[in-house]
């Protein structure tokens, strides 16, 4: 990864896109690399931070934070650049990138409002840090009928099952 970035490498824009960005391409690494900073920045940890300390850390954490961060770039590269569509591979990778940046977003608003979580049951290590502020925080457990809603710091207990609700 590149010093500044958390989430994700230039590979990983490449990969999704199937292209190859280089000094001499019309979106420099440069380019893209500055894209990826600001999707990190402005686009994920903005909105993380009222949820989970970041930059967010844990392996598996982590892992999902790399898709999340790369499917948002690269739909932002396609959005700004676009494609030519000469070849047939252009076609292709155009008709899924509105998805990408569209999925990447909608990914990132499951883990903000709660639908989905960093925090993975018995393996703290790979799991991301809760922020706590205020002695309040912002998480669940579960989905759907009987999720557990925390509002108190004090309300964790060191398992699930101590938890207050």
């Amino acid at each position: 990864m590149t010093i500044g970035l958390n989430y994700h490498s230039i590979t990983d824009v490449q990969r999704l896109l199937q292209v190859t960005f280089s000094a001499n391409t019309e979106a420099t690494i440069d380019d893209v690399t500055q894209i990826m900073l600001e999707t990190e920045t402005n686009d994920i940890d903005s909105k993380l931070a009222g949820v989970y300390a970041t930059p967010v850390t844990g392996a598996r954490a982590l892992l999902v934070m790399q898709s999340i961060a790369a499917k948002i770039s690269a739909g932002k590269v396609a959005e700004i650049y676009g494609y030519n569509y000469r070849r047939a591979a252009d076609k292709e990778i155009g008709e899924k990138v509105p998805s990408l940046l569209a999925q990447g977003y909608r990914e990132l608003n499951d883990l903000v409002v709660g639908k989905k979580t960093l925090i993975f049951d018995n393996d703290p290590t790979n799991s991301a840090q809760l922020l706590v502020a205020n002695r309040r925080v912002a998480s669940s457990f579960g989905s759907g009928r009987g999720e557990v809603k925390h509002s108190r710091a004090t309300d964790f207990g060191p398992t699930k099952d101590e938890d207050h609700y």
